[in-house]
């Protein structure tokens, strides 16, 4: 095992050597018809030559843009409502959809609801309890960008049923 191991490394040391004693090549451009070339002297000239072949990759920028926060609209900040509760934002730029919570406390731990693709910037709660005060908040969602790009911050607002 050892000497296949030992034999597989001479003949890549010797492959590598012979590759970089081979004698450089010509980097050729035409112009007016006629072919100019000039000697590659160097590896980097080579590798440059070589990346001009195969560009690296650009991001898309639209896919790795995160939607920008939501601002809440109504019910305003700890207003009394009667009745179902219809909350409202302002669209997110960048936004394809939103992530509505509701809770019974402040760190969302006690999820009244919890909807992920709310297409429109209104969300209507029709079951409060009465008597109860409620956390909600909205967070802007786009469902084509890449998985670490797809959520804002929420925004957070509470009100109270009477």
């Amino acid at each position: 095992m050892k000497y296949l191991h030992a034999t597989c490394l001479i003949f890549f040391i010797s492959f590598a050597l012979q590759s970089m004693a081979s004698e450089p090549t010509a980097s050729c451009t035409a112009a007016n018809d006629t072919q100019k070339c000039a000697p590659i002297t160097s590896h980097k000239d080579l590798s440059a030559s070589m990346n001009s072949l195969f560009p690296e990759k650009q991001p898309l920028t639209e896919l790795t843009t995160t939607p920008t926060t939501v601002e809440l609209s109504s019910p305003k900040f700890l207003s009394k409502l009667s009745g179902p509760a219809k909350l409202e934002w302002k669209a997110a730029t960048g936004a394809n959809a939103y992530h509505v919570q509701i809770a019974t406390d402040p760190n969302f731990k006690w999820l009244v609801i919890d909807e992920h693709f709310v297409k429109t910037t209104s969300f209507e709660f029709t079951n409060p309890t009465s008597n109860t005060q409620y956390f909600w908040r909205v967070a802007a969602i786009n469902t084509n960008n890449e998985a670490m790009f797809t959520k804002s911050n929420f925004a957070s607002s509470a009100f109270t049923v009477k």
